[in-house]
């Protein structure tokens, strides 16, 4: 009797050989689609809380929405309104004036970003 269950037992297993395989590649490819979403959502998430930290630095006062802006465009009224002597002086003071634009922008970006982590670790 023994050996009549052994044998049943061998004809189930030699036929479902690859199903175990199957059901394991079935299952890690549930987990990495669980795990991508997971990723995603945390990724959302944090980029959620960085807006919502810019939002509250604008709200209270902390950091100005426009305020680079306006003081750039005042900068560049004012280089714009200048009569040169020469071609030469003119082309310096308009490349100037856009290379403050553009130094003003990187600062202002380095500023929020430095807030906002400051704000997301819990630094003073």
């Amino acid at each position: 009797m023994n050996n009549v269950i052994i044998f049943n037992v061998s004809l189930y297993i030699e036929d479902d050989f690859n199903y175990p395989d199957k059901i394991i590649q079935c299952l890690n490819s549930q987990e990495l689609k669980k795990r991508k979403k997971e990723e995603l959502k945390r990724f959302l998430e944090k980029k959620l809380s960085n807006r919502k930290n810019l939002e509250y630095l604008i709200e209270k006062n902390i950091m100005k929405k426009e305020d680079w802006n306006i003081r750039l465009n005042e900068t560049h009224k004012i280089l714009n309104n200048i009569t040169y002597k020469n071609h030469y002086e003119g082309l310096l003071c308009h490349v100037v004036s856009h290379g403050l634009v553009a130094a003003a922008k990187k600062v202002d970006f380095i500023l929020k970003k430095k807030l906002v982590n400051r704000l997301i670790v819990g630094e003073n």
